[in-house]
């Protein structure tokens, strides 16, 4: 916990102070995958460090959507964090997830991030505005029994 408090106080100090950027990302990355009790701290350190999202933040927000309500929530949280994306690959994966996952918190998620990407410049309000539009007129629901074009 004392490095949630630091990432929150001193974010550009504790950034320069890691030596091996790779190594910590790796670490954190590690723990976030094999130790479901500290995802909360995983994600609140990647995103406050460095505000950057790779696939391996997106992984783990998408991941988080399968876990508790309090690990939900503190990835909602961080999404305000993220202030770039590392390349255009992520971006195509989220319209992805928000078109296709069968999970409603998945899809849910990734449109928040897409929302925080266009808020930030990092792609275009309107490209969002036309996926958002596409998913809502294309909407099927998981199981099959409600189709958006007036079906049930």
């Amino acid at each position: 916990m004392i490095g949630v408090n630091l990432v929150h106080k001193i974010p550009i100090q504790l950034r320069t102070a890691i030596p091996d950027k790779e190594l910590f990302d790796q670490t954190i990355l590690l723990i976030n995958k094999h130790n479901k009790d500290q995802r909360e701290f995983s994600i609140r350190i990647i995103t406050g460090l460095y505000g950057e999202l790779t696939e391996n933040v997106q992984d783990m927000f998408l991941s988080a959507m399968w876990d508790n309500n309090q690990i939900q929530n503190t990835a909602y949280e961080c999404i305000k964090n993220i202030q770039r994306v590392n390349n255009r690959n992520i971006v195509e994966n989220l319209y992805e997830q928000l078109i296709s996952s069968r999970s409603f918190q998945r899809r849910y998620i990734s449109g928040m991030l897409l929302v925080q990407l266009a808020k930030c410049d990092q792609i275009s309000t309107r490209e969002i505005q036309r996926k958002l539009a596409e998913v809502i007129n294309q909407l099927e629901v998981m199981n099959g029994t409600v189709k958006h074009k007036g079906e049930q």
